[in-house]
């Protein structure tokens, strides 16, 4: 009587996935680096697209001329252009003169000799006045009001309003370009600014 040999599929399949195990074990490097590969290029081409659709960084408002008004995203001169960018200008008020004075009122008091200044920290002391310097992100501010003549004032979002000059710094004879929602692309020189309304940028 003839016996008939039937394979084991266990077994074949036991050997099959040794054999699949054994190639990737022996290739194992150039699976790796091309799984590398694979991940470096979908993380870059997310990337791309996050900053394609991603226009929320940009600095976007309304400006304000006399009888105009323009809105979309903001660019100011050839330099700030995101929330992060920095806004100079000069405080005009200064809240410590007060007291400066007074410690000089009572330094004069005390010394015998009125006109020398005995003091050695006197060596470095700003007798010709102080600049106190304004500076902010475009993101902190609410709101910029020309005055004309280099003076301004800035309301910034947490309520407060400061006064300040503009003398000196170019951020505040700047030329506003913005891109109108409606009319595209419009150049603002400084002096024709009434004032500037800071918006949350809208997504696209």
């Amino acid at each position: 009587m003839l016996f008939k040999y039937r394979s084991n599929p266990v077994i074949s399949n036991m050997e099959k996935i040794d054999n699949v195990l054994d190639f990737v074990n022996r290739n194992r490097r150039s699976f790796q680096l091309l799984i590398g590969v694979l991940i470096a290029l979908l993380i870059g081409v997310q990337e791309v697209l996050a900053q394609g659709n991603n226009t929320e960084g940009f600095i976007y408002g309304k400006v304000y001329t006399r009888g105009n008004e323009y809105q979309g995203q903001i660019r100011w001169g050839k330099e700030e252009a995101y929330w992060h960018d920095h806004f100079n200008a000069s405080k005009v008020e200064n809240p410590y003169a007060k007291l400066n004075d007074r410690y000089r009122k009572e330094d004069e008091d005390n010394d015998s000799w009125r006109d020398i200044d005995w003091r050695i920290s006197s060596i470095w002391e700003d007798r010709a006045g102080t600049v106190h310097q304004f500076g902010c992100q475009f993101g902190d501010i609410q709101e910029l009001r020309n005055y004309g003549g280099s003076r301004l004032s800035v309301k910034l979002k947490n309520g407060e309003e400061i006064r300040l000059s503009g003398s000196g710094y170019n951020d505040a004879d700047a030329r506003i370009n913005i891109m109108d929602d409606e009319l595209g692309k419009i150049s603002i020189d400084w002096d024709r600014v009434e004032k500037v309304v800071f918006m949350p940028t809208p997504k696209q």
